[in-house]
């Protein structure tokens, strides 16, 4: 009597797991809004977003960029990342992962591999200050900005012509929407 029982709870059991199963495959993924942020940057500087943590098989992203002027967006091991922070010339070797230049919008994806990677947007424009990494707030160029301002004041008053013209650039508007892969159903 103890045995004829024993297919049916088998066949209890089986419904179960295999309805639990089926619902699992009944999962719909999607990606979904999460913060956002904006900002403006200048010409030639740099806006490091997210900095993404995959997994050891990597990972991916889907970020929605809108500039009001041209930008470069790429995807930078964190660690060089880091090094160029703390010695700017380091700049010339840093590695970009997919890399898209000169956008004013795009829905950017990049398959990651299995290393923290940073989201970099650079101005496309060229800074009119070449001495300033704008970016960081490092000078490359280390010769004396007050000598040369000096100089040209008294330049101007030997000419006559005043004070010399200053030339203002408007800033370069950026709206990063960062979005999230979860379950929508």
């Amino acid at each position: 009597m103890k045995y004829q029982r024993l297919p049916g709870l088998v066949g209890a059991l089986f419904l179960v797991f295999s309805c639990n199963a089926a619902r699992a495959q009944d999962r719909v993924f999607n990606w979904l809004p999460a913060n956002d942020e904006s900002v403006r940057l200048d010409p030639a500087n740099y806006h490091t977003g997210r900095t993404y943590h995959p997994g050891s098989n990597g990972g991916g992203n889907h970020v929605d960029i809108k500039s009001q002027k041209p930008i470069t967006v790429f995807m930078t091991p964190e660690a060089d990342w880091n090094a160029v922070l703390a010695s700017p010339r380091a700049i010339l070797q840093l590695r970009q992962v997919c890399l898209h230049e000169h956008v004013v919008e795009i829905t950017y994806t990049c398959d990651m591999p299995a290393e923290p990677m940073t989201l970099v947007i650079r101005d496309d424009r060229a800074s009119l200050e070449p001495a300033v990494f704008a970016g960081l707030g490092a000078v490359l160029d280390r010769g004396d900005k007050t000598e040369r301002a000096i100089s040209a004041g008294i330049a101007a008053v030997f000419t006559g012509q005043g004070s010399l013209p200053r030339h203002f650039v408007s800033p370069n508007d950026v709206h990063i929407q960062y979005y999230r892969w979860e379950c929508v159903q």
